[in-house]
């Protein structure tokens, strides 16, 4: 059987991860929260990747 690999990614272009598996809601906000008090006051601009 093949190893499985951790596949949640964060790198300059935002997170990677299969919705879900790696990437949970809980880990979402957990990140939303840590990216919000390192950014402090301010605006951020906050974009999707549309494509299937």
């Amino acid at each position: 059987m093949a190893r499985r690999e951790h596949l949640l990614k964060i790198g300059v272009s935002g997170i990677r991860g299969v919705v879900g598996e790696f990437l949970t809601p809980q880990l979402a906000c957990a990140f939303a929260q840590a990216f919000g008090t390192y950014v402090g006051q301010g605006r951020v601009v906050v974009g999707r990747d549309t494509r299937a």
